[in-house]
Order: structure tokens, then sequence, then C-alpha cells
């Protein structure tokens, strides 16, 4: 039986996990999303802000790293930046188990909400989020935040009409 722990990450982990987060990837490619697929994986300086904060979690499947979430916080609520899982660990529960301790840990630190932003259509994204509580956040319910986001996810050239702002109350 292969076990999944969940820790803080550390800063001589940053460029693996970078690493992990480009070769997650790869599974984008099989829907036809080649531009996502090679997206450059987050800077350096967002995964030193979620070791400071205690906001980088790192899954392990029996010792080895498997994947990843980062938070970023602003205000009241905690926001799920990325999750990535190896795709040789893909299809293990991991990503579940990474989601359920995020939402965990933003519970136990008195956050009132988890916001991410994702696509809508792709079942491991908004489908994936909605069965663990997450829902679309209409356009009169958008933080300051969020659309800034929105407006970087534009600049960077995502599909718009794809992507969909989500939030789970806590």
């Amino acid at each position: 039986m292969n076990l999944i722990s969940i820790r803080n990450g550390a800063a001589n982990e940053i460029e693996f996990l970078r690493d992990l987060q480009l070769r997650s990837g790869v599974i984008f490619e099989a829907i036809g999303m080649q531009k996502i697929a090679e997206s450059p994986p987050t800077e350096r300086l967002v995964f030193t802000e979620a070791i400071q904060h205690n906001w980088l979690h790192v899954a392990c499947l029996s010792g080895e790293v498997a994947g990843f979430t980062i938070g970023q916080q602003y205000g009241e609520t905690i926001h799920l930046e990325q999750m990535s899982v190896a795709p040789e660990h893909a299809r293990r529960g991991i990503g579940g188990q990474l989601l359920r301790a995020f939402i965990t840990e933003a519970m136990e630190s008195g956050f009132e909400n988890v916001t991410l932003s994702t696509f809508m259509n792709v079942p491991w994204n908004a489908p994936f989020y909605a069965k663990a509580g997450f829902e679309p956040v209409s356009e009169t319910e958008m933080s300051p935040f969020l659309r800034r986001l929105q407006k970087a996810e534009h600049e960077v050239g995502l599909d718009m009409t794809a992507r969909v702002c989500m939030q789970r109350k806590l």
C-alpha cells in the first residue's frame, strides 16, 4: 500500500517542483491544449512567498514527491494559485488529498474563503473543484484580487471564455 503524506515545502525543492509543474502539463497535450502544456512554471518568487507563509504543501507518495499546492493570501481569503501532480503519479487521489489538506489548513487558519481560477471544461479542473464544494464566482461577487488575476490571465493569452473563478466558503 502506498502512503500519501503532505508536508510543508522547502526552498531547496523549488526547482524540482517547478520541473514537476512543467512535466504535469503533458496531460493538457492529450486534450489539444498545447499552449497550456508548454506554459512556463510558477515564478520562483511565488514559491518563496508561499514557503514564508507556510502555503507551499508537498505531497509525497511512499517518500517520493508527487505533487504540490501553492497558496496566496489576500484579505480573509486564501487563493489556490497552483496545484500540480506529477504525471507518473496521476489518478491516485493525490490531487484530492492535496486539495483537502489545503482546505483544512485554510479553515484552521481562520480564512473565510478559498478561491481559484481554472478551466471550465477540463475534467480535472472546474468539475473536480465543483465536487469539492467550489462554486463559480459571479461577476458581481468578483473581488479586486480576482479581477486583477483575470486581467493577468488575459494578458498572457489565456482564452477567458474557457476560464472560471471559483470559491468555496469555509
